[in-house]
């Protein structure tokens, strides 16, 4: 199963951090995004990350108002471990997430969706 990590890197997305399980999950600023944004330079629903077999891309979906990975404009790009996404203000960088481990038993929460 994939799972990727969100986390925030300026002042609009602060230190929120993300959690994504089910895919597709949108990006935007209507209550209908799966992580919902609250920067006026983000479209209702700016884009969105997919799975392919193994692999996440990102999809613009907001038009004229560009979806960024790695500071170039993309419409349908590939997700490396690492990459920066940015929509609008807002950016993220974007990672494999692997739940911690148990110690001492311990039970492993289970995530559901996104959190953050």
């Amino acid at each position: 199963m994939i799972r990727l990590e969100l986390i925030g890197q300026n002042g609009l997305t602060g230190s929120r951090r993300f959690i994504v399980e089910k895919f597709p999950v949108t990006i935007g600023g209507s209550r209908e995004a799966g992580i919902q944004l609250t920067d006026p330079e983000v479209a209702p629903i700016h884009c969105q990350i997919e799975l392919v077999g193994d692999e996440a891309f990102v999809r613009n979906l907001a038009g004229r108002a560009e979806t960024f990975l790695d500071d170039v404009p993309v419409t349908f790009a590939k997700i490396d471990s690492g990459a920066k996404l940015r929509v609008g203000q807002s950016s993220f960088i974007v990672r494999r997430w692997e739940p911690p481990k148990p110690q001492g038993g311990v039970s492993r929460e289970v995530l559901a969706g996104v959190a953050g």
